[in-house]
């Protein structure tokens, strides 16, 4: 009996995972029953792998707890975080679309609980045009936020790129009125330097440039915006008080040509 009730829990948090998740929400209650009864769970340790870039996609992950960065690794071993799966999110949504391999790897950042659905049981998922509608339009989500993030990598400086992830790991408006908003870092340096493509020791004498103009200040890995229109300055999306370091460039012209 106490295994039947713990069973029945483990089916019921799963259930309440699916049907929260930003690709099954609001889905047909036979669909969600389909998911349920066919996911497998995985527990991930921090830095544990749920697969690698190349492997066959064989499942479609659901992240129930816990957050997985998806990561690229240059020939060097360099490490580029390309983006963040949070909880509710599903990992690799082209899975269900081709059988390509796994475009990157995804990896833990702390505790992760996940639900895979094996390759076998997509069917059903497929004929719901519902499901597949939402589908391409979360892949479209994704394919403008890795435009966005190209530009930024490719494109700007270093102080823009560490402006603008330090912008958007902005939450809520805890302490706007004073000015002064708190952000939450990863826990390491070399995470940081990943999201941004850039060397630990630059990151770091970016970091300690900020600190002496006064702009931010450090706590271990919290660090305290005292002007975020500064920032955003640094970040180029708007004018700050100050001039923003990078250098303006000449909008593009237009020229109308005739046949």
């Amino acid at each position: 009996m106490p295994l039947t009730r713990e069973h029945n829990a483990g089916m019921e948090r799963r259930r309440d995972a699916v049907a929260r998740s930003a690709m099954f929400r609001g889905m047909p209650e036979a669909l969600i029953d389909h998911v349920v009864a066919c996911s497998i769970e995985r527990r991930l340790d921090e830095g544990e792998v749920l697969f690698f870039k190349n492997d066959p996609g064989e499942f479609l992950g659901l992240v129930a707890q816990g957050r997985i960065y998806k990561i690229l690794y240059g020939p060097k071993g360099q490490e580029l975080i390309l983006d963040t799966i949070e909880t509710d999110d599903t990992v690799d949504e082209m899975a269900l679309v081709d059988g390509s391999p796994r475009s990157f790897t995804a990896m833990a950042y702390g505790p992760v609980s996940a639900l895979l659905i094996p390759r076998r049981h997509f069917q059903p998922l497929l004929e719901n045009p519902l499901l597949m509608q939402r589908v391409h339009s979360l892949l479209h989500e994704r394919f403008r936020r890795a435009v966005d993030s190209m530009e930024i990598l490719c494109l700007h400086q270093l102080e823009s790129r560490l402006a603008r992830r330090m912008l958007s790991m902005m939450r809520g408006e805890a302490g706007a009125r004073s000015g002064v908003v708190e952000v939450e870092l990863p826990p390491t340096q070399s995470i940081l330097a990943a999201m941004v493509n850039v060397s630990r020791p630059k990151l770091n004498a970016q970091l300690q440039e900020w600190r002496r103009t006064g702009m931010i200040s450090c706590h271990r890995n919290i660090v305290r915006i005292h002007d975020v229109d500064a920032l955003r300055g640094k970040a180029g999306l708007g004018r700050a008080h100050g001039a923003s370091d990078e250098k303006s460039v000449p909008a593009p012209i237009r020229v109308r040509m005739s046949f």
